[in-house]
C-alpha cells in the first residue's frame, strides 16, 4: 500500500485497479528442447495501472500462477533416474513490476480504448509442488504422485515483455516471460523457465 501512496500522480491521470485471470504455456530452455514438453497452466491475481507521467505507467501485479512442465523418458531429478515421463506441477506467487507506455483513445460518446506496451522484472516465489510420474502397464497408463524435489529453486527472477489492449473496463493482455537463472539449483542454462501467457482483466478506473 505504501508503494501506491508514495507515487506523485498527475492531476488528470487515469489510474486503475483490476482483477485478472488467464492461462500460460510454459517450457524450459531458451528454445523448445526435445527433452522437455510444454504444458498449460493458469494465473489468478490483481493488477494496477498508475500513471507516473503522461502516457507512462507503473504496472504492479500480485499473482498466483500454476506452471507445469513435462520431462520425456528418461527423467533424472534428485539423483533418481526414471524410465517414465515426469510431470512437474509448480505453484508460484509472482510479483511483476512492469513499466509501460500507452495511451487512451476515446471518441466523443464512444468506448474507452487503451493500448499499452510494457516490460519489467518479475519475482517468483515457489509455494508448493504437485509432481507425478506416468507409468505404463500393458495398454494402460497410470500416474504416481511424487514428493517435492529439493533442487528446484524456491525463488527466481526474470523479465516480462508484452502488450495490453483495453475496451472500456476490460483489458486483454499478452506477454512473454523468460527467467534469468535455471529452474534448478545446479544452474544449467538450458533449464531456464520460459512462458507465454494471455490474460483478461476487469479494471476499476479512477480518473
Amino acid at each position: 500500500m505504501g508503494l501506491f501512496l508514495a507515487v506523485n500522480l498527475p492531476a488528470d491521470a487515469q489510474n486503475s485497479f483490476g482483477l485478472k485471470a488467464g492461462g500460460n504455456l510454459s517450457y524450459l530452455g531458451p528454445t523448445f528442447d526435445e527433452e522437455y514438453g510444454e504444458r498449460v497452466g493458469y494465473t489468478l491475481g490483481a493488477t494496477g495501472h498508475i500513471e507516473l507521467l503522461p502516457s507512462f505507467y507503473f504496472i504492479p501485479e500480485v499473482n498466483y500462477t500454476r506452471r507445469a512442465f513435462k520431462f520425456f523418458t528418461p527423467a533424472f531429478l534428485d539423483n533418481t533416474l526414471a524410465d517414465t515421463d515426469l510431470f512437474l506441477g509448480l505453484n508460484y506467487l509472482d510479483i511483476p513490476l512492469n513499466l509501460g507506455y500507452g495511451a487512451f483513445m476515446q471518441e466523443e460518446d464512444g468506448p474507452d480504448m487503451f493500448l499499452l506496451f510494457y516490460g519489467g522484472p518479475q519475482f517468483n516465489f515457489l509455494l508448493s509442488q504437485n509432481n507425478r510420474f506416468r507409468t505404463s502397464t500393458g495398454n494402460n497408463n497410470a500416474t504416481v504422485d511424487l514428493d517435492e524435489f529439493d533442487n528446484i529453486r524456491s525463488t527466481d527472477v526474470g523479465f516480462n515483455l508484452g502488450f495490453s489492449v483495453g475496451y472500456n473496463q476490460w483489458l486483454f493482455d499478452l506477454r512473454y516471460y523468460f527467467a534469468f537463472t535455471s529452474l534448478f539449483e545446479f544452474d544449467i542454462d538450458a533449464d531456464r523457465m520460459t512462458s507465454v501467457s494471455i490474460g483478461l482483466s476487469y479494471r476499476f478506473i479512477s480518473r
